[in-house]
């Protein structure tokens, strides 16, 4: 098994934390969202990489051998019925490292990092159609809750779960 280490991420990462997440939206969501609509998302993410690195509150990187292979974004969540929990708002893996224990890790560094701070539990959200994920996350121990919005006319699912 491939061992992450995690830290906190520092301006220096928005370029590889970027990448990851372009490369991560391709693999993930292609046939799922126009091809037209990950390329004007990937190209707003690049170019807001660095005002967003300016002051990383929140995110995380994961590292092996030096190189940034996942990122995750995590902070207090903003739902009305669930203030008190953790808001994983970013969870990318670089495709290169897919089924390979990193997405694993990240979680469960964020529920590490949710525990830590004396959060009762965790949320994020799902495209209702992006199945690989949604079962990764249900491995995780995350279940739907009836929580839903609509993102570019896609069904995005709440998951939540308990610590």
């Amino acid at each position: 098994m491939l061992n992450c280490s995690f830290r906190p991420a520092t301006p220096a990462d928005a370029d590889a934390a970027t990448d990851i997440i372009c490369r991560s939206w391709v693999a993930a969501y292609t046939g799922i969202f126009a091809d037209e609509l990950i390329a004007a998302r990937n190209a707003e993410r690049r170019a807001q990489a660095f005002e967003r690195f300016a002051n990383p509150q929140g995110i995380y990187v994961g590292e092996l051998d030096g190189e940034i292979v996942c990122v995750g974004v995590f902070v207090p969540s903003t739902q009305d019925d669930l203030p008190d929990y953790l808001s994983i708002q970013v969870f990318y893996v670089d495709p290169l490292y897919f089924r390979r224990s990193i997405g694993r890790q990240l979680m469960q560094y964020a529920l590490d990092l949710a525990q830590a701070q004396n959060y009762p539990g965790a949320l994020l959200h799902v495209v209702e159609t992006n199945y690989r994920a949604r079962a990764f996350y249900e491995a995780c121990g995350f279940a739907p809750d009836g929580g839903a919005n609509v993102w570019h006319g896609h069904v995005g699912l709440r998951y939540v779960r308990k610590l």
